[in-house]
């Protein structure tokens, strides 16, 4: 008995713990802020006043208001030089920064610049008339003048007015500006069964039809000293 408690003095007996740790990283993962360009866009379009550009601080706070990022998460610069826009009157150019580093919570990284349009959408283009386009319409007077008989005086002035059309092939947007209709000389043909014929002069210049100046105008190349000097004859 002696010896077996000797032998049981003699051991020894480790016990080890082991101990588990566990590391947790609150650190999100960033985006570029260029992934939400479209959303960036709608915020910038969505100004309750159009007419007038964006301030740093106001458009800061509407991107905290909108929820893209926390304050300080996205920094924006605006252009103050206001431009002439394409479609709209004015445009702003405007820099958003993602201030996210490995260091912070915020949500972005990079920077994407884009236009902010405003100021009301401007007019459609005007078309422009060409010199060849006049041209044109003029070549198809004369011809539409080659080709038809007029019946009667009255049919000839109710043709040729200012602000109408011009017969033939006209340009679009172009009208009679000034024309004068003048009655000449009456031919009575030996032959009885043939009719009388009365020549007439058209005189008139070409324009662009009243009311339509704002989706008309003519190209630089353009001489507005067109005469049209016609003769015809007028049967009657």
């Amino acid at each position: 008995m002696k010896k077996l408690l000797l032998a049981l003095s003699t051991l020894v007996v480790t016990s080890s713990a082991s101990t588990i740790v566990v590391s947790c990283s609150t650190e999100t993962k960033k985006q570029n802020i260029n992934s939400i360009e479209r959303f960036l866009t709608t915020i910038l379009h969505s100004k309750e006043n159009d007419q007038e550009p964006w301030t740093n601080d106001a458009l800061e706070a509407e991107l905290v208001n909108q929820k893209v990022d926390v304050a300080g998460g996205v920094s924006v610069k605006v252009n103050n030089e206001i431009e002439e826009g394409t479609i709209t009157n004015k445009q702003q150019s405007i820099v958003f920064i993602g201030n996210g580093t490995s260091k912070n919570n915020y949500k972005y990284t990079g920077e994407i610049t884009l236009i902010y349009n405003f100021g009301g959408n401007k007019p459609a283009p005007k078309k422009k008339i060409t010199q060849e386009e006049l041209a044109t319409t003029i070549t198809g007077l004369q011809n539409f003048l080659d080709t038809i008989y007029f019946k009667s005086e009255s049919v000839v002035k109710n043709t040729f007015v200012p602000n109408a059309n011009i017969p033939g092939t006209p340009a679009e947007g172009v009208v009679f500006k000034t024309v004068t209709v003048t009655i000449l000389e009456t031919t009575q043909p030996t032959d009885p069964s043939i009719p009388k014929f009365t020549k007439f002069k058209v005189t008139g210049t070409i324009g662009i039809k009243n009311n339509d100046s704002e989706y008309y105008e003519f190209d630089d190349d353009v001489l507005l000293s067109f005469y049209l000097i016609n003769y015809r004859n007028l049967l009657k």
